[in-house]
C-alpha cells in the first residue's frame, strides 16, 4: 500500500499527459453557418453556373430537406427576406435541391437567366453586366412544401451581358472597321485588341455611355488572313465578334514598260507563306511574307503586248489577292551613236526614300532612289549591316527591298551607296506597350511540392518574344531574386534541382513574370502570385504513439524510483 502511495504521483502524471495527447470523445465544435461555392465567378447570359454547398440542414432516413436558390440584383443579409424592399427584383432559379444527410448539395447547375422574372410584375428588369446574388432559401416542413424566402446563405456572381457588333464581318487591312458595344458597365475605359495586340481607337467612343453602350472605328491592323477575334473590354468584361481579313495588294507603278522594275505590297496573306505574283498565269517572281502577313515583291515588266494585265498574288495557303497592271507599248528603238562616248554624269546629287519610313521587325521596307551612278551596283546597309544589293539602271534609278532585322526600338540609319556617293536614311521601330502576361500556375495561394511555373502567351509585331521570369521571398520583390531566367522562349517554366533546393518547404514564395518583343519592348511584371511548398510533416497517429510510449516511460521511471528508495531505506 505505501509502495502504491509512492506510484502514485507517477501514475496520474502518465494518465494526464495521454489524456492531453488524445482528443476529447464526443466533443463538438460550433457548427459553421450555410455557405455556396459558386463557379465560375464570371458568366454570361445563357452560360451555365455550378453551385455547390453545405453546413445546412441535413435529410433524415424520414425527412428530407429542400432548398431553393435566387438570382437577384440586390444584396442581402441572412435573415432578410426576397421579395422586400431590399431584394425587389429577382427570379427563381428553376430546380428543386435536395439536401443530404450530411446537409449537403454538389454540382447543381442552372444557365444564367436574361431577366428577373419574379417580385412584381412591373418591376420586371433585364439582367445586365454587373454584380448578383445568388440566394439560398429552405423549402417548409408543410404539406405541401412551401417556399420560404427567408435568405440563409447567399454567394456573390459577376454576370457579362456585353455584346459586340461590327459593321462589316471581313475586310483588309488599313480598312476603318466601324465597331459597336452594349450591356457593358457605364463610364467605363473602352480597350479593343485583336490577337491580344491593342487595337487603336481612331474615331468615336473611347468609354461607354451611361447605359453601357459605344461605338467607335478602328483600322483594322497588320494581321494575317482569316478569321480572327476583336475583343472589347471594359472594367474587366469582355466582348468578341468575329472578323475575316482578306488579302490585298498594289502595284506601283500602275503601268510600266517592258524591262521597268515594280513593286508589289500587299497585307492580309499567311504569316511566313511562300507568294508566287503572276502577270495572266505567267509567273513574274516569288517572295515570302512577313511573320504578320506582309508582302513586298520586286518584278521586272516582261515584254508582251501593250495593254492590262490581270496581276495576281497567291500565297501557299491558298490566299489570293488581284490588282490590274497595264503594261505600256515599248519605246522607239533609237539609232547608235556615231562613236561612244563616256557615261552621263548625273546632273544632281544622288536621292533615295524609304517606304514606309517607320515599322517592325520582320516587316518590309522599299527603298528606290535616282541619279545615282548609272548601271552602278547599289548597295542598302541597315545600322552597317547589309540588308540589300540592287542594281541601278542606265539612269541612275534603282528600287530594292529588305526585311527589317531583329534589333531595338528607336531610330535606325539606313544608307544607300553606289560606291562613289552615298546617302543616309532614318528609319523608326517605335516603342510600344506590351502586356504583361496572365499568370497561370501555380494559382494564388497554391501549395505544391515542386512549382512548374505557365502563363499566357503576348503576341506583339516584333516577334519573337521572350519572357522574363522571377521568385522571390518578398511579395514587392525587394532584394535579389531566389530565383530569375531571362529570354524563355515559350509560356512555361520548372525549376532545375539546384533552384528548388533554395525553396523550404512550408514557406510562402511568390513568383511574376513578364514579356519582352524582338525590340527590347517590356511589359510591365505581371501581379505577383504567391505559392507555398509543400513539407512532409509527421503523421497524426506517429503523436499519439510517442504521447503513448512517453507515459509509458514515465510509468516505468516511478516504479524503479520506488523500488531504488525501498532499497536504501534505513532498517
Amino acid at each position: 500500500m505505501k509502495a502504491l502511495k509512492r506510484f502514485l504521483p507517477f501514475v496520474l502524471l502518465a494518465l494526464i499527459m495521454s489524456a492531453t495527447a488524445a482528443p476529447v470523445r464526443g466533443q463538438t465544435a460550433t457548427p459553421s453557418p450555410p455557405s455556396l461555392t459558386v463557379s465560375p465567378a464570371t458568366v454570361r447570359v445563357g452560360e451555365q453556373v455550378t453551385v455547390s454547398g453545405e453546413d445546412f440542414n441535413r435529410s433524415t432516413p424520414v425527412l428530407e430537406r429542400h432548398l431553393a436558390l435566387y438570382l437577384a440584383s440586390d444584396q442581402a443579409d441572412v435573415a432578410e427576406t426576397v421579395g422586400s424592399d431590399k431584394v425587389p427584383y429577382y427570379g427563381l432559379i428553376p430546380g428543386d435541391i435536395i439536401l443530404d444527410n450530411e446537409g449537403e448539395f454538389r454540382a447543381f447547375r442552372f444557365t444564367v437567366p436574361a431577366t428577373l422574372d419574379h417580385g412584381d410584375p412591373a418591376a420586371v428588369r433585364a439582367v445586365t453586366s454587373g454584380t448578383y446574388y445568388i440566394y439560398a432559401v429552405y423549402y417548409s416542413l408543410t404539406l405541401p412544401p412551401r417556399i420560404v424566402p427567408i435568405i440563409v446563405a447567399s454567394a456573390r456572381i459577376t454576370i457579362n451581358a456585353s455584346r459586340l457588333t461590327l459593321a462589316a464581318s471581313r475586310g483588309t487591312v488599313g480598312s476603318a472597321l466601324r465597331v459597336s458595344g452594349a450591356g457593358f458597365l457605364p463610364e467605363g475605359s473602352i480597350d479593343l485588341e485583336l490577337n491580344a495586340v491593342p487595337v487603336e481607337i481612331t474615331g468615336g467612343d473611347t468609354r461607354t455611355g451611361a447605359a453601357g453602350d459605344f461605338e467607335s472605328t478602328v483600322l483594322v491592323p497588320p494581321t494575317t488572313a482569316g478569321a480572327h477575334d476583336l475583343v472589347a473590354k471594359v472594367a474587366g468584361l469582355d466582348a468578341r465578334a468575329a472578323f475575316r481579313i482578306d488579302p490585298d495588294v498594289a502595284v506601283a507603278p500602275a503601268s510600266a514598260q517592258p524591262g521597268a522594275v515594280a513593286i508589289l505590297s500587299g497585307s492580309g496573306f499567311g504569316g511566313s507563306q511562300p507568294v508566287t505574283v503572276s502577270l495572266n498565269g505567267v509567273t513574274a517572281t516569288t517572295a515570302t511574307t512577313s511573320v504578320q502577313g506582309a508582302l513586298l515583291a520586286f518584278f521586272t515588266v516582261p515584254d508582251l503586248a501593250a495593254r492590262q494585265y490581270n496581276l495576281e498574288a497567291r500565297d501557299a495557303a491558298g490566299n489570293v489577292a488581284r490588282t490590274v497592271f497595264t503594261l505600256l507599248a515599248a519605246p522607239m528603238p533609237t539609232p547608235p551613236p556615231p562613236s561612244p562616248t563616256p557615261s552621263p554624269t548625273p546632273t544632281q546629287p544622288p536621292v533615295a526614300s524609304l517606304n514606309p519610313s517607320s515599322g517592325h521587325i520582320s516587316g518590309l521596307v522599299a527603298v528606290s532612289g535616282a541619279f545615282f551612278r548609272p548601271n552602278g551596283t547599289i548597295t542598302v546597309r541597315y545600322d552597317e549591316v547589309i540588308v540589300a544589293i540592287a542594281a541601278a539602271d542606265r539612269q541612275g534609278s534603282f528600287t530594292a527591298g529588305f526585311v527589317v532585322p531583329q534589333g531595338a526600338s528607336g531610330q535606325h540609319n539606313i544608307t544607300v551607296s553606289d560606291g562613289f556617293t552615298s546617302r543616309s536614311l532614318a528609319f523608326m521601330i517605335a516603342a510600344v506597350t506590351l502586356p504583361a502576361p496572365g499568370p497561370v500556375a501555380p494559382a494564388d495561394g497554391a501549395e505544391v511540392a515542386a512549382p512548374a511555373f505557365q502563363w499566357q502567351a503576348v503576341t506583339a509585331e516584333n516577334a519573337p518574344v521572350t519572357y522574363d521570369l522571377q521568385v522571390s521571398a518578398d511579395r514587392d520583390f525587394a532584394g535579389a531574386p531566389l530565383a530569375a531566367r531571362a529570354g524563355l522562349p515559350g509560356t512555361g517554366y520548372t525549376l532545375t534541382a539546384a533552384e528548388a533546393a533554395g525553396l523550404s518547404p512550408g514557406a510562402t514564395y511568390y513568383w511574376r513574370v513578364r514579356a519582352v518583343d524582338a525590340a527590347g519592348n517590356q511589359s510591365a511584371w505581371s501581379a505577383a502570385r504567391a505559392f507555398t511548398i509543400s513539407g512532409a510533416g509527421a503523421p497524426g497517429w506517429l503523436w499519439y504513439v510517442l504521447a503513448g510510449l512517453g507515459g509509458a516511460l514515465l510509468l516505468a521511471l516511478g516504479l524503479w524510483l520506488g523500488r531504488l528508495s525501498q532499497r536504501v531505506r534505513p532498517g
